[in-house]
């Protein structure tokens, strides 16, 4: 009898080292949901309750592991990781991946982030509503009305540091008011220091364009007739009021679609569709001013007052020249004086 219980712990003990379960992932799985499918997995492979502590921590990640450990270690006396119980276990990770103790945090996912996505059919936007649903925890709802306005008032807040402040309690303590006693609290916190730490407010004036007064139409003046600027060429851009758009074909205020002149020929570039008067061309030509550069320098001219019979005269020094001349004019001016 005895060497068949020594072959049944044995068999035990390969078959919890060689089976393997898959670890915890808090972003893929909820813990409850993982804790059900351990518990079948260990019921299935007829693991005894002495081996599940090794079984369950022989297929967590480093970090599951590291957690488990720290919670043996912050134990007085410390303890060693393997002396918990799969109990002792399992509630210390519920109690670190339940959400039931942070409904608040997935009520307000369930109401601000469950939306349709594009291409997304009907059956797989209720699965996902299903889905999300059943982590908000609504069956345990004591207090609908309560529930409504403080759900309402997390998801209008739009401030991240209340949020975070809101999110830190537990559903059970978080009621309406509570909500807001927190988020007046964080509020006037920020307020103060600001105020204390931070630089003074300064103030921006927004400039905005000056609009034009409004005109009344009782003294709004008739529009003119299009002839008259042509009649009246001199009058100013200021006094002419709104301009109208002048016809290709004549250069007169009409559409040219209408244009009488639309079968003419020009007797200047005789191309057909306008007249003289409108023909762009010549326009062109006749605002052409040429304009002739001319390089060079001057100098003032040289001087030397001279007598002649007593007359002085002002000659222009003429370095080139080995002679100096006198205007014949000048010569009869002063009496003809012997050079």
């Amino acid at each position: 009898m005895e060497a068949l219980l020594a072959i049944v712990q044995q068999q035990s003990k390969t078959t919890v080292t060689n089976t393997k379960f898959g670890e915890f992932d808090p972003s893929v799985e909820l813990w409850t949901d993982y804790w059900a499918r351990f518990e079948s997995f260990t019921k299935a492979n007829a693991i005894p309750d002495e081996r599940r502590t090794e079984s369950f921590l022989t297929n967590q990640s480093s970090a599951i592991y590291k957690l488990v450990m720290n919670l043996a270690q912050q134990q007085t006396p410390p303890r060693v990781i393997n002396s918990h119980s799969m109990g002792e276990i399992a509630a210390h990770m519920a109690e670190q991946y339940n959400p039931k103790r942070f409904v608040a945090r997935k009520r307000f996912k369930f109401w601000t982030k469950t939306a349709r996505k594009p291409g997304e059919s009907v059956n797989a936007l209720a699965a996902h509503i299903r889905q999300e649903a059943a982590t908000c925890d609504f069956a345990s709802i004591k207090d609908p009305l309560d529930e409504a306005m403080r759900t309402r008032f997390v998801c209008s807040i739009h401030n991240e540091a209340i949020i975070k402040a809101l999110f830190k309690i537990k559903d059970d303590e978080l009621t309406f008011t509570r909500a807001f006693e927190i988020a007046a609290e964080v509020e006037e916190a920020t307020r103060v220091a600001k105020e204390t730490l931070g630089s003074p407010d300064t103030e921006i004036h927004k400039v905005l364009k000056k609009k034009p007064p409004a005109k009344s139409s009782y003294n709004k003046p008739a529009a003119p007739h299009p002839n008259f600027f042509q009649r009246n060429p001199s009058l100013p851009h200021s006094q002419k009021g709104p301009q109208l758009r002048r016809c290709s074909r004549c250069d007169r205020a009409h559409s040219a679609d209408t244009c009488r002149f639309a079968t003419v020929t020009c007797r200047f570039c005789n191309i057909k569709g306008h007249i003289e008067s409108a023909c762009r061309k010549k326009k062109r030509q006749q605002h052409v001013k040429i304009v002739k550069a001319a390089r060079g320098s001057s100098t003032a001219s040289l001087t030397q007052e001279c007598f002649l019979s007593g007359y002085p005269i002002n000659f222009e020094v003429d370095t080139d020249s080995r002679d100096s001349f006198i205007l014949l004019d000048t010569w009869h001016q002063i009496n003809r004086p012997q050079m």
